[in-house]
């Protein structure tokens, strides 16, 4: 049986306990969940939804065995990189999940430490790198390239051969239309429709989208 913690005790590490009840559903060997990591004030006197906050990150590492499985649900690109690069160079390994609705075809590949929440369909030939968050009911069309660490809130819909660059975030109900490519760490509005390339670290909201 994997033992699995949940850095992040936010409302996506609440859902996150939720998506991994739903995946136990399916598996002949449950996951166990320790419990949630935290930097809360007090967070080892507070519970989750009956689930116990261990500790902070320190805590983790320091008393954690190195074969317990981590999953960070940090929704902010740039800090979920930071934590788990930490956790990373401890020698820690990560989890990945996938809802059991998921819908997929070939040649999907998810990088460690991804999550895939209930809803989303990947069609054919879509590449997620490491520690992405697609929320639920995504859309992924065919030869779509996501490198690590980004983010889709719900409801984002994602066209043919767009290549999403590191630490993206995509806010929810966004289009992204066919072709184009989105810079590292720039951040795409609620329900922007984006019609041309984004530059990196920049910040693009409307219809159709502009840098602002």
């Amino acid at each position: 049986m994997d033992h699995l913690v949940i850095v992040g005790a936010g409302g996506f590490g609440r859902e996150t306990a939720m998506l991994i009840k739903e995946v136990n559903r399916c598996l002949d060997t449950p996951m166990q969940v320790l419990g949630f990591i935290d930097r809360l004030p007090h967070a080892s006197e507070l519970d989750v939804r009956k689930m116990k906050i261990l500790g902070d990150d320190d805590w983790a590492i320091s008393h954690l065995s190195r074969d317990t499985h981590i999953i960070c649900t940090i929704a902010k690109p740039f800090l979920r990189r930071q934590i788990t690069q930490r956790y990373d160079q401890k020698c820690f390994r990560f989890a990945q999940l996938i809802h059991p609705n998921v819908v997929f075809g070939e040649d999907l590949t998810v990088g460690s430490g991804t999550i895939m929440c209930a809803g989303t369909v990947a069609t054919v030939n879509v590449q997620m790198g490491i520690h992405c968050h697609i929320n639920l009911q995504c859309t992924l069309g065919h030869d779509v390239i996501l490198e690590d660490y980004v983010t889709l809130y719900p409801g984002v819909r994602i066209s043919g051969h767009v290549h999403i660059e590191s630490e993206v975030e995509i806010g929810t109900g966004a289009i992204i239309l066919p072709g184009l490519r989105l810079g590292r760490g720039c951040i795409i509005g609620a329900g922007a429709v984006v019609t041309k390339d984004c530059e990196a670290g920049k910040t693009y909201v409307g219809v159709p989208a502009r840098v602002i």
